[in-house]
């Protein structure tokens, strides 16, 4: 995936230093696919839940989300992307918005 344009990784996310999970677009809906929902965290800094490895049950280890603090209803769930780079190799949304960083 690191070679491809950032608009075909709108539903990956980095298992581990070998691994990609990128879920088919066909599949990205949450109504069709509920078994991992971590490709439906937005970034944000500072973020109020960070990813984590889970070996689930059925699909063996998948990236599950864990809050990092008490979450309200109705909040929005955001992780950090930790993306790192020059801007040219990130997506242009994630250079544009300065890293969407919020102090």
């Amino acid at each position: 995936v690191d070679g491809r344009d950032w608009s075909l990784n709108d539903a990956t996310m980095t298992l581990d230093s070998e691994t990609v999970l990128d879920v088919p677009a066909q599949y990205v809906s949450a109504e069709k696919f509920s078994a991992c929902l971590g490709h439906k965290a937005n970034h944000l800094k500072p973020n109020n839940a960070r990813y984590d490895v889970f070996d689930h049950p059925r699909f063996g280890l998948i990236k599950a989300i864990r809050a990092v603090r008490d979450i309200a209803p109705g909040e929005e769930i955001c992780c950090d992307y930790g993306y790192e780079g020059e801007a040219k190799d990130l997506p242009s949304w994630f250079s544009e918005a300065g890293q969407t960083t919020k102090d």
